[in-house]
Formats: structure tokens, C-alpha cells, sequence
């Protein structure tokens, strides 16, 4: 089943103050044309997956607006899964210092499962993003669109938050509410679900 979410997660009081950008903040830009190892914008990962593999708890990643993919290649199974202590998150239009300055609404920042044969829906990726049963509510997800996974291997469940997960529902990061839109015009479907902080799934998406 295709689907897309637009995630306006609202974390705690504490996470909500702007942060500057410091040692812990790891830099994606799909376009960056430096030494793509994430310490500046300038010189920012291209890919994220290769951003949440260096990421360690407490670090923060924050994500240039762009489309970005679990991965290059055909393997339906990829992801971007999330990490205790880790945050994600979108918005950014590339020269920010303070995360309090992200724009999702302005610079939008996809997450999408569209692999393999581009608006091919058959070969997209099964989960878009995921989350097991060690990730706790330390593993944040902020300003995203997420957009066409399609679970349709046996015993794959999509949620509301757009991050199914074959063995757990994500139900564990921060989250308040999503919009679920259409796939072809991006019209809401039923409007806002209702927040949930730290427990957005609900199968039957």
C-alpha cells in the first residue's frame, strides 16, 4: 500500500529550544559538493543513511531539504532506521546555526521509498523508516515527509506514523501528529490524526 506522511513531531519542552549547531551535529545535504563527512554544511553527507550509521547518541543530524532514499540500489528491505539518543531532523534549507531556525513547511525534506524503477510502486522500498524494540523515546524524528514505502511482504504492517516495521510498531519516537496525504496529489486524506506523543501506530494504513 502507498502512502505518505507528513510528520509534525512535537518533542519535549527541553528538545524544543533552538540549539546552535556544536561537535555532536552531523550535516546532510543531498547536493553538497565538499568532503562529504558531515561537519559542515558545506561539506555535509549526501546520503543519510551514511549519516545515521556515523551518528552516536547524542549526536543530532540535520537534513537540507531535498529528497533522500534508503538506498541506491534495489534491495527492498533498506531502510533509515532510527537510534536511541540520535536526532533527525528536516527542514533545513542548507546554511542554518541553530536548529530553532529549520522551516519544514518551506524547505521540504522527504524521506521516500521510491527505489528501483522511479513511480514504479511495486519495487519500493517495504519500509520507509523503521524502528525496533531498543529504540526508545531518545530517538527522535523531526520534520519529514515520508513518502510511497510499500509493505507488501508477508506479515508487514504499515502504521500512521509512516514507519512500519516488520517485527515492532514504531511507537517509540517522538511524535505528535501526522497527515496522511494521497500519493498522486498530496491532498489530505483524513486530516490530522490525533497526537500521540510516543505512540503514533496504528496499523490498517
Amino acid at each position: 500500500m502507498q502512502f505518505a506522511k507528513t510528520l509534525f513531531l512535537a518533542v519535549a519542552v527541553s528538545l524544543a529550544v533552538g540549539r546552535p549547531a556544536a561537535a555532536g551535529t552531523i550535516f546532510v545535504k543531498f547536493n553538497a559538493a565538499g568532503a562529504n563527512n558531515g561537519t559542515t554544511w558545506a561539506n555535509a553527507y549526501t546520503d543519510l543513511r551514511s549519516a545515521i550509521t556515523a551518528a552516536v547518541a547524542t549526536d543530532e543530524i540535520w537534513v537540507a531539504a531535498g529528497t533522500y532514499k534508503p538506498t541506491a540500489t534495489t534491495d527492498r528491505t533498506m531502510s533509515f532506521p532510527l537510534k536511541n539518543g540520535v536526532g533527525i531532523y528536516g527542514g533545513f534549507a542548507g546554511t542554518e546555526t541553530m536548529r530553532s531556525q529549520a522551516n519544514p513547511d518551506a524547505n521540504v525534506t522527504t524521506l521516500s521509498g521510491d527505489i528501483g524503477t522511479v513511480n514504479v510502486a511495486s519495487d519500493n522500498s517495504y519500509h520507509v523508516v523503521t524502528s525496533d524494540n531498543t529504540v526508545t523515546s531518545t530517538g527522535i524524528l523531526d520534520g519529514f515527509t515520508i513518502s510511497v514505502g510499500r509493505a507488501t511482504a508477508p506479515r508487514i504492517r504499515p502504521t500512521a506514523a509512516g514507519a512500519p516495521t516488520s517485527t515492532v510498531e514504531a511507537r517509540r519516537f517522538h511524535a505528535a501528529r501526522s497527515r496522511a496525504t494521497t500519493p498522486s496529489t498530496g491532498a489530505p486524506e483524513s486530516g490530522w490524526l490525533p497526537a500521540a506523543p510516543r505512540s503514533p501506530a496504528a496499523g490498517g494504513c
